[in-house]
């Protein structure tokens, strides 16, 4: 998994003058206050680390992002909990994206796609041929052009997920997010040989990049003073995904 963001992500630009990257500076930024320890849940014991980095500049945003993770050490599990917090005296845009990849062996061509963010967008034209396979994947091809899905829920009351079956392996890969924090779901099909990958991608918003999402009115924006709360769990288990 990177984290892209905080305050730009996607499509790279020049927004207001301001040099947008692709996908944000935050995954390229030391963390501070970092810990490791050991807690318990009755008789089970949890691995918990975590720590705190910065996005900010003069006369730019100050935001932070304190981070906590939790792998169980009964179960194939890891839970992400992240708080966002506006430290500065005015709104700033917050584009916050969770990319997760997975790549071979967990991905081949047997691969089945489950999800509940059924309402889907395409980010180009190029990504129209693509949209017959999106609940499957393929063998590497040569050549191929990748394909990026915008998808969306019918409800943001019923937690969010996309899990990934791999029939060879008889093992499933499941993402599950809070949909009211993150209510895009972006889908990064590549089975391009050399490049061969599936990007899972709950976020704040599309990967268009902050000038397109600035346009159609899709910038989700953090207060100044305010903390935004974000949750995550990500689960290994054997057999297909029953829902």
């Amino acid at each position: 998994m990177t984290t892209c963001g905080l305050t730009y992500m996607g499509t790279p630009g020049i927004d207001e003058g301001e040099n947008n990257g692709l996908h944000g500076v935050i995954s390229n930024t030391p963390a501070t206050e970092d810990y490791c320890k050991i807690t318990w849940e009755e008789d089970i014991p949890w691995i918990e680390f975590g720590g705190m980095a910065k996005e900010g500049h003069l006369f730019g945003p100050n935001l932070t992002i304190n981070r906590r993770v939790r792998i169980s050490t009964n179960e194939n599990k890891m839970m992400i909990h992240d708080v966002v917090e506006n430290h500065g005296f005015e709104a700033t845009p917050l584009m916050l994206l969770y990319h997760f990849n997975l790549g071979y062996p967990m991905l081949d061509e047997t691969c089945k796609i489950y999800t509940n963010m059924t309402n889907i967008e395409v980010r180009d034209e190029g990504s129209k041929k693509g949209l017959a396979k999106a609940q499957t994947f393929e063998e590497p091809v040569v050549g191929y052009e990748e394909e990026v899905f915008f998808r969306t829920g019918e409800d943001e009351e019923t937690e969010a997920f996309m899990a990934v079956y791999n029939e060879t392996l008889n093992r499933t890969a499941t993402i599950t997010f809070n949909p009211q924090q993150l209510p895009i779901l972006n889908e990064w099909r590549n089975p391009r040989a050399g490049d061969y990958g599936l990007g899972i991608e709950p976020g704040t918003c599309h990967v268009g990049g902050r000038i397109r999402a600035k346009q159609e009115d899709a910038l989700m924006y953090i207060e100044a003073g305010e903390k935004k709360e974000f949750d995550l769990e990500i689960e290994f288990t054997k057999g297909c995904y029953k829902g």
